[in-house]
């Protein structure tokens, strides 16, 4: 999923661009310009020709991926990846598949971020949202249905700058719907220490 709001998966190809919001104030952070705001921002410069190297090899292997079998999609490589971010895909060996995405097109159209991704939420393009931290870092999951959790599909977009942010969709987990959104979180986790260790 490249700034793929879900992944990429038959379901989604992209995350529109989001008509920003004007400045404004959050309730909950108190933080001009935006609604969330990221103390400690991550610098993925490192990571923008290495999108499979975001994750840990032995997480991957602990929740059922081959860490060997990332498939990398870059702007050099990847008209989508070009479009909107560089990102890398994973299939599980029993079920579910794994994507993460740098959403560094819409930083570089100035609307990225997490805040990016809730006026998506705003225009009703996705239907599901719900607010979390991951590390400390404003995250929140977001679907394109309410419906799609309940499928086997959880994706997780996650700010680490005001205008950037990254996602994790986990799909296709029909046995076990509830473990789509648990692998998201433990990688979405994982990604934010390899970033940081990396700063």
């Amino acid at each position: 999923m490249v700034v793929l709001a879900s992944s990429c998966s038959a379901t989604t190809s992209g995350t529109p661009k989001p008509e920003h919001s004007s400045n404004s104030t959050s309730a909950t952070t108190g933080q001009p310009d935006g609604r969330y705001f990221v103390e400690n921002p991550l610098d993925v410069t490192s990571f923008l020709g290495r999108p499979c190297d975001l994750v840990s090899p032995g997480v991957l292997a602990e929740l059922g991926f081959l860490p060997e079998g990332g498939r990398a999609r870059t702007s050099e490589s990847d008209a989508i990846a070009k479009k909107e971010g560089p990102y890398c895909g994973w299939s599980g060996s029993d079920e579910g598949n794994l994507t993460v995405a740098i959403q560094s097109g819409n930083a570089d159209r100035g609307v990225g971020g997490l805040d990016g991704l809730f006026d998506l939420h705003s225009q009703g393009r996705f239907e599901y949202w719900s607010e979390t931290t991951v590390d400390g870092y404003p995250a929140a999951y977001h679907n394109m249905l309410e419906t799609d959790r309940e499928e086997g599909n959880c994706s997780l977009g996650v700010g680490i700058q005001k205008e950037l942010s990254f996602s994790v969709s986990a799909d296709y987990y029909t046995d076990n719907p509830e473990q789509a959104c648990q692998v998201a979180e433990a990688i979405a986790a994982d990604v934010v220490e390899n970033l940081k260790g990396a700063s």
